[in-house]
């Protein structure tokens, strides 16, 4: 009786809306459907819904040969079933919901596109597989609710080929939890050019409730033929900062399994984009790179220690919202060394009209293998702006300022929990701040104020040998 009325009430609510696809089952605005505990099954046929649907504790089944379409406006759904012929998949219109289980009964992909996908604390996923995932194509999530202790998978994979699932747990405080996987292993996070060799090629896209309030342990997994020239034996997964890639300690571990393959990470306390690099471990130690205006050039310095069979240093730079970056020069390398050796070189004239820029090294052995360095930041301000030089110092640096504007200017030096620690009165344009070498190594802040009383900051490193 209960099922007789149910399929009255579809007939007098829906029609069928032909697409250039296939039909669907349209419930207009104002109208309302309660599915109780009946079956649905939609045959070759969309589901869009603009008015109420309350599933209850009701199954939506999508078959046929032809792709799915499903628009939920809100409406969380209780059972959904994919029984759609081999490779086809259900398109997301909107934004979807689940509060008991999305069952995979055939091999189908549920295709993400900007929309999310969240499973309620008690929904569950089954008859995942390689051929059976959600698909982030764009900026969609797949989200969870209440991922617990014991973790929850999320079966993605960014295209209809590759796939990628990746676990994640959560040791902090409950919220909702979103995972999607990213074509490449890109150089700048998100964007950029992606790296080519030693590498998985695909990334993971973590979103969290509160930015930075996380404790959460991530393992993900992927294929031998998402590996480029990678050494499995010593990998690790590394979070992009927004400015470069931490990926931990060096040498990494050994991925677990013998295809698919994973690895792990814990106490991850925010989320970010995460991808997995093997050991390019170049024979030198970086022990310090740093990046400072001079006047209208910038000046690059760093350090290494224990050099054995290093070729070459290429220094690469990038202005402010632009992620492809072009090689400005190259300095040859000390040689076999197992001591301390120092490294400058300057680019000139690239602060001409101002502007922001970024500057990494491209550390090259005499194999041709290459790593990294971190991403260091370069700000020129136009006319107006000031400069120290050298930065890092020791004793004291040269105060370099528009003069045009500002006939002398006082200087103050503060340590980084702002305490004044060194001062000077009326210093002009090329004037020396000298603050002596009893002050420890460091970061620093570096206040210049005008007699016009413009107040401008620069950090400032110390260090003393």
């Amino acid at each position: 009786m209960k099922r007789s009325f149910i399929f009255g009430l579809l007939l007098f609510l829906f029609f069928l809306k032909k697409a250039a696809a296939q039909p669907a089952l349209h419930l207009g605005s104002g109208a309302a459907l309660h599915l109780g505990s009946a079956t649905l099954r939609l045959h070759e046929t969309d589901l869009t819904n603009e008015g109420y649907i309350n599933a209850g504790a009701g199954k939506i089944i999508f078959s046929g040969s032809q792709d799915a379409q499903l628009t939920s406006s809100g409406t969380y759904w209780y059972d959904l079933q994919l029984e759609l012929d081999a490779g086809r998949k259900l398109l997301l219109q909107d934004a979807a919901a689940l509060t008991h289980q999305l069952h995979f009964a055939a091999d189908n992909l549920v295709v993400l596109g900007p929309h999310d996908f969240t499973l309620t604390t008690d929904a569950t996923l089954t008859g995942t597989s390689g051929q059976r995932y959600f698909m982030t194509n764009g900026t969609g999530f797949l989200q969870k609710e209440n991922l617990g202790a014991a973790g929850f998978t999320f079966p993605l994979g960014f295209d209809e080929t590759t796939y990628n699932p990746a676990t994640l747990a959560q040791n902090g405080a409950p919220g909702k939890y979103g995972l999607r996987c990213l074509t490449h292993h890109f150089e700048e996070g998100p964007v950029g050019d992606n790296f080519t060799t030693e590498t998985v090629d695909a990334s993971w896209e973590i979103s969290e409730p509160i930015s930075g309030g996380s404790d959460l342990d991530l393992t993900v997994q992927w294929a031998a033929s998402d590996e480029l020239s990678f050494n499995r034996n010593d990998c690790a997964i590394g979070q992009w900062d927004g400015a470069k890639w931490d990926y931990g300690s060096v040498p990494g571990s050994a991925a677990a399994g013998t295809g698919p393959f994973t690895q792990s990470r814990s106490g991850i306390a925010g989320g970010g984009i995460f991808g997995v690099r093997s050991g390019a471990v170049l024979p030198l130690e970086l022990l310090h790179f740093d990046a400072a205006a001079v006047g209208e050039d910038a000046q690059l310095r760093w350090e290494t220690a224990s050099e054995q069979g290093v070729s070459h240093f290429e220094i690469e730079r990038r202005s402010a919202g632009n992620f492809f970056w072009e090689k400005t020069g190259t300095l040859a390398a000390k040689g076999n060394s197992f001591v301390l050796q120092k490294y400058i070189t300057t680019d000139r004239g690239v602060g001409q009209q101002g502007g922001q820029f970024y500057y990494r090294l491209k550390l090259v052995d005499l194999n041709g293998d290459f790593a990294y360095s971190p991403v260091r930041q370069v700000l020129f301000e136009k006319a107006g702006g000031f400069a120290v030089y050298p930065n890092p110092a020791s004793e004291g640096v040269a105060v370099f300022f528009s003069n045009e504007e500002h006939a002398t200017a006082s200087v103050q030096l503060f340590s980084l929990d702002g305490k004044l620690v060194a001062a000077q009165e009326a210093i002009s344009h090329g004037g020396r701040f000298v603050f002596g070498r009893r002050l420890a190594s460091g970061a620093y802040i570096l206040l210049l104020k005008t007699n016009e009383g413009k107040v401008l900051q620069q950090r400032l490193v110390l260090e003393q040998e």
